[in-house]
């Protein structure tokens, strides 16, 4: 070690045994250093040669900026969400849609954030929230898309206020029990600046926001950043059915199907079937 002072008020590792210490001081005219237990700050020092340090010793600095980059890191990884905050933030982007594309005409829906594995959201067709006197329609976004771009969850939105729009004002929008959408749902998704693609399955459905879709949400400074959506769950696994095996009656061909071994008499001949496969 030519330059002693490199390692004066650090921490250092032993290469075979891993133990850390802290040097307190050296005494460079002697070439020696003085260190502690690093979880020891006030034990008495000990003594070690230069020369064994180089062969036995290294600084402990790398190791230490990696565990701190790990704490920084731990820290900051994982986001605040705070699932009120987002429906604050949809009953506003529903506010905001009303406004603009639908003349404040339609009536206020309860938003929720509820698991549709298999849809972006839905608009109920009745009045599903009530009480003894009154009742709102229920618009819901899929848990599972929640961390979508904001421009899609907001599209989304728009796409289930046409269905309400629709439904309120006695519109046909879709048919085979409200999976299919047809073109009067296009035309009027399209009038909201939404731009739908088409599925065989499902029909006009598929929606993307366009340019002047964005445009809106800008001008109105909606931005939703959800930092997670739910876990969509893991479709089980479908078990193999068990092929059917034949029992036949040697007699008069009676025949039973069944995928458990067992040991048949015909009822008619009174004697034992015989497997046929």
């Amino acid at each position: 070690m030519k330059d002693m002072t490199i390692v004066l008020n650090k921490k250092i590792i032993n290469k075979e045994t891993n133990e850390v210490r802290l040097v307190v001081s050296i005494d460079e005219a002697e070439r020696k250093i003085f260190s502690v237990p690093a979880n020891e700050p006030d034990a008495e020092p000990t003594r070690m040669a230069a020369a064994s340090f180089d062969r036995r010793w290294k600084l402990y600095e790398v190791t230490e900026t990696t565990e701190a980059e790990a704490l920084e890191t731990t820290e900051t990884e994982v986001p605040e969400m705070k699932m009120s905050d987002v429906v604050t933030k949809l009953e506003g982007l529903f506010d905001i849609l009303n406004r603009v594309y639908f003349e404040n005409a339609l009536p206020k829906p309860v938003i929720t954030v509820q698991s549709t594995p298999k849809a972006y959201g839905h608009c109920s067709t009745k009045k599903i929230w009530s009480n003894d006197t009154a009742g709102q329609y229920e618009i819901n976004i899929g848990a599972e898309y929640l961390n979508r771009p904001s421009a899609n969850t907001a599209a989304t939105m728009c796409h289930e206020m046409v269905h309400l729009y629709c439904l309120v004002n006695d519109i046909a929008d879709t048919c085979q029990k409200g999976r299919y959408h047809n073109k009067t749902f296009k035309a009027e998704a399209e009038a909201r600046d939404l731009e739908i693609g088409y599925d065989r399955t499902i029909g006009y459905s598929l929606t993307e926001p366009t340019e002047a879709f964005k445009k809106t949400l800008e001008d109105n400074g909606f931005v939703l950043e959800v930092p997670f959506a739910r876990v969509a769950p893991k479709p089980k696994a479908k078990a193999e059915r068990e092929k059917a095996h034949k029992y036949v009656c040697p007699i008069c061909g009676q025949e039973v199907k069944t995928t458990a071994d067992l040991s048949l008499i015909c009822g008619v001949c009174e004697v034992r079937m015989e497997r046929a496969d």
